[in-house]
């Protein structure tokens, strides 16, 4: 199977069984809503209707509104190594609910045994009882379900969460199968047995979980209970509206009718389920997204969520909108049928919520609660205002109005909150000046990178920004397009592609991007770009990219030849990535230059030193570069004028499948201090070293070597991996990656924060280009444990950092069980580090590349 295919299946597994488990429940809390109308009439529904809203509400205002930071920080918690904290935070939340849920139902027995008049005295004294007794149990449950979402076990914490529907739907059927009928006290009993039996293994597993946890004695609950205010009213606003259009529909109409209401929105919480199902299954991966400040991830996360919601809820929207009455009358019979236009109207404001996604989740998720309550309050002010306009005259439709145009609106106005923070750039656009003319080297020899900085740069005028489709510069000098096989992110060789292009890019060197669609969400791009899209911007390239990328590529080949065309004398195309087999030839013919960047050594030498790998680990033989693409490869590389190498691993395997030497320039990457601002800290103190190693955790970056020298290392500290695992080394070495003394981030967008919270970095990579990761490192003051593909041009032994040649997990663990002693050196290795990192910003490797550049031009003069 396809790596990544079965990553995306690998990862979509666990978040079906979420929606499955979901599904059960809510179809278990439908079956007990069609049992009740059957055996006990719509006064039953409209009893337990209020019984469960009273004490859901009840149970939120027994959290305090604790139950979604603390989902927030058990999960930044834990992503970041502090089980401690996670403890703590867990512990005192769970016990100052359960006390404040008593203290509620002390409230609600005492009204049971008064019975003034208010808008419960429909309900008996022994239901309003019992509902006084489920109210500690809804809050206890829900903070349990909380605390297991936000260490990670998701599904479990699904099946938590409406287990005690499920199980009073079992009981209902134990029971009518005896007689035909249930009664109200009957009903509410049922009902506390099922809350009993679901808080009781929610908070059992919760034990289980957090028993091995060490205790933090430095947390208060106190800067939870800040956060929780804010998500405490915008929750009870929420379930107060609901509450409400109940209780006004059966006050002032009647209980049958407040059943009535209930059915209908009984069919439209199955959307609105898979809704939340989306949002609680993301919300601990969204908060820790944002505590590493993994935007990118992030947004990747929520535009997925929305789409797998869409396609869950939307069959039951059409049929609810489309065939109403058929629906109502099949499920409930023919009295509910008069519901008909209400379900209507609530599912159309369905279709709005779903088609938002976890947007509510998501403003919680990344601090902005106060902004989601005054979102959420203006919706329940106009839920009131309208429901106390229209419910005394359109009764049941009058409500489903109501309700509607409050989900509308709460839903259009996050939603535009949160597309406006989603569009936040990683970092604000930097001033960047051109650095003044250059000599390049004399013809015939292309100039050795990496060397050192050359003069200072100068100021010059500022690039071209794009807005707006890019024109092409004047034809009549020497110019140079760089064209980039991928859409233009912020990740990867297009990532390289656009900073490199942006620091050769001079008046000696007009540079112009030429993409299959431009997709860069960053700092804008200080080049031309012409990509294969229509020219409407970011947004419609991404979602073209999705469905049309071959299209794309062809178009911006074909307008990439269209320019060659205008001056092929005096053009040089630099090449990025998989172009196809045929473009350098065709380039070549057109008459311009083909320089090619190669960002990784040839696949020949990738093939041999992977399969060796995987040989020596006892993994399925690796399959993933076939002789066709080998020899596509060594074809394409014969077509350049030159080949950029920015490693010597990369130049010395060029050699090795036959490349001629003169071909074959020395050039390097370079970084941007942009990336590193800040001074933020991504992970707190801990005893003993921190050891970061960034990039994917496969096989090729060397993992398992890796994983296998920290084990046996047995040094105090902990090994942090920020990136996507490979599942084939989840599969293979995950007791390793489970240790407690490792801890995995996934992707990190600041990984200055994640560098600063490191005393070394350890990259044992087996093949490789010019890892930028190591330049930032050492920009940050973080010497390298690397190996020569790891080292590229730039860590020198000994100096700002050590080179390990071996793929021996032994030799690695005697490297590192060296490290706590080598504090001294550690220092001077740092500092050699930053010094040597500013020889290589991209401003300064701009210079060196252009002259590199304007080298290869000069052998066609």
């Amino acid at each position: 199977m396809n790596p990544r295919a079965l990553a995306v299946r690998v990862q979509t597994a666990p978040e079906l069984a979420a929606y499955a488990l979901k599904a059960v429940h809510a179809a278990a809390a439908f079956g007990v809503t069609l049992i009740l109308a059957r055996a006990g009439g719509l006064a039953v529904v409209g009893t337990y209707a209020l019984v469960v809203s009273t004490g859901f509400v009840l149970g939120l205002v027994a959290t305090a509104g604790l139950d979604q930071p603390l989902v927030r920080k058990v999960a930044g918690d834990l992503r970041i190594g502090a089980q401690g904290e996670a403890r703590s935070a867990i512990v005192r939340s769970l016990t100052a609910v359960g006390l404040t849920g008593l203290v509620l139902a002390g409230g609600l027995a005492l009204l049971a045994a008064v019975r003034p008049a208010h808008v419960l005295s429909a309900l008996s004294a022994p239901v309003l009882l019992a509902t006084a007794v489920s109210v500690p149990l809804m809050a206890l449950n829900r903070m349990a379900v909380a605390a297991i979402r936000g260490a990670g076990r998701q599904v479990l914490g699904q099946g938590l969460e409406g287990l005690h529907s499920s199980i009073l739907f079992v009981l209902l059927l134990t029971i009518t199968a005896a007689r035909e009928t249930v009664s109200k006290p009957v009903v509410a009993g049922l009902l506390l047995v099922a809350l009993a039996i679901s808080a009781g293994l929610s908070l059992g597993v919760v034990a289980r979980l957090v028993r091995m946890w060490p205790t933090a004695t430095t947390f208060r609950l106190g800067s939870l209970r800040k956060q929780g205010v804010f998500v405490l009213a915008a929750s009870l606003a929420i379930a107060f509206g609901e509450w409400l259009l109940l209780s006004l529909v059966a006050h002032q109409w009647s209980l049958e009718a407040a059943g009535t209401l209930r059915m209908a929105l009984q069919i439209t919480m199955i959307p609105a389920t898979v809704v939340s199902t989306g949002e609680n299954y993301s919300a601990p991966l969204l908060a820790g997204d944002f505590r590493v400040a993994g935007w990118a991830q992030l947004r990747t996360r929520y535009d997925r969520t929305r789409r797998l919601m869409l396609l869950g809820a939307g069959p039951v929207l059409l049929v609810a909108i489309l065939a109403p009455e058929w629906l109502l009358g099949i499920l409930f019979g023919s009295e509910a049928r008069a519901a008909a236009p209400a379900l209507v109207i609530l599912a159309l404001g369905q279709v709005v919520n779903v088609v938002s996604g976890p947007v509510g989740g998501l403003m919680i998720m990344v601090g902005r609660e106060r902004s989601q309550l005054l979102v959420t309050l203006g919706g329940l002010f106009l839920l009131i205002a309208l429901a106390v306009a229209l419910v005394p005259g359109l009764g049941v439709a009058g409500a489903a109005i109501a309700s509607a145009a409050a989900l509308v609106f709460r839903n259009l106005t996050s939603l535009a909150l949160a597309q406006a923070y989603l569009r936040r750039p990683e970092t604000e656009p930097a001033s960047r000046t051109s650095p003044g003319s250059i000599d390049p080297s004399s013809p015939g020899r292309a100039p050795r990178l990496g060397d050192g900085a050359d003069s200072a740069p100068n100021s010059g005028e500022r690039g071209y920004r794009t807005g707006r489709p890019a024109r092409l510069p004047p034809t009549g000098g020497l110019q140079l397009f760089t064209v980039v096989g991928l859409p233009l992110s912020q990740k990867g060789p297009s990532y390289s592609a656009v900073m490199m292009a942006q620091a050769v890019h001079h008046p000696d060197l007009p540079t112009t991007l030429f993409t299959p669609a431009n997709c860069w969400l960053g700092p804008p791009i200080e080049v031309p770009v012409v990509s294969g899209g229509p020219g409407l911007g970011v947004t419609a390239e991404r979602i073209l990219r999705s469905v049309m990328l071959a299209e794309l590529r062809e178009r911006a080949t074909r307008r990439l030849m269209a320019a060659i065309a205008r001056a092929p004398e005096r053009t040089i195309t630099w090449l990025f990535g998989d172009l196809g087999p045929t473009i350098a030839r065709d380039i070549r013919s057109a008459g311009a230059l083909v320089v090619r960047e190669k960002t990784n050594c040839a696949r020949a030498y990738h093939r041999r030193v992977l399969a060796a790998e995987h040989e020596r680990l006892g993994l399925p033989p690796f399959d993933g570069v076939t002789e066709e693409a080998v020899a596509q490869e060594e074809a394409e590389l014969a077509q350049a004028d030159a080949i950029f190498c920015p490693s010597p691993g990369v130049l010395q395997s060029l050699l090795e499948i036959g490349i001629p030497r003169e071909k074959l320039v020395e050039s390097c990457r370079g970084w941007e201090p942009a990336r590193l601002a800040g001074t933020r800290r991504l992970l707190p103190p801990a005893p003993g070293l921190t050891l970061v190693f960034c990039g994917t955790l496969n096989v090729r970056k060397g993992v398992p070597i890796l994983l296998e020298a920290w084990a046996r290392a047995g040094i105090e500290g902990r090994l942090v991996l920020a990136g996507d695992t490979d599942p084939l080394v989840a599969r293979h070495f995950g007791h390793l990656l489970d240790r407690p003394d490792v801890i995995r981030l996934g992707f990190v967008d600041d990984v200055g924060a994640l560098f600063r919270s490191a005393d070394w970095f350890v990259f044992p990579t087996l093949e490789e280009g010019m890892p930028k990761v190591t330049y930032e490192a050492a920009a940050c003051g973080v010497p390298g444990l690397v190996s020569p593909m790891g080292a590229g041009a730039f860590v020198r032994d000994g100096i700002e950092g050590m080179v390990i040649d071996s793929v021996s997990a032994d030799v690695w663990a005697e490297a590192i069980a060296r490290l706590p002693g080598l504090a001294e050196a550690r220092q001077a290795m740092s500092e050699a580090g930053r010094r040597r990192a500013q020889e290589f910003t991209w401003e300064a490797v701009g210079q060196r590349l252009r002259a590199a550049l304007l080298a290869v031009a000069s052998r066609r003069a």
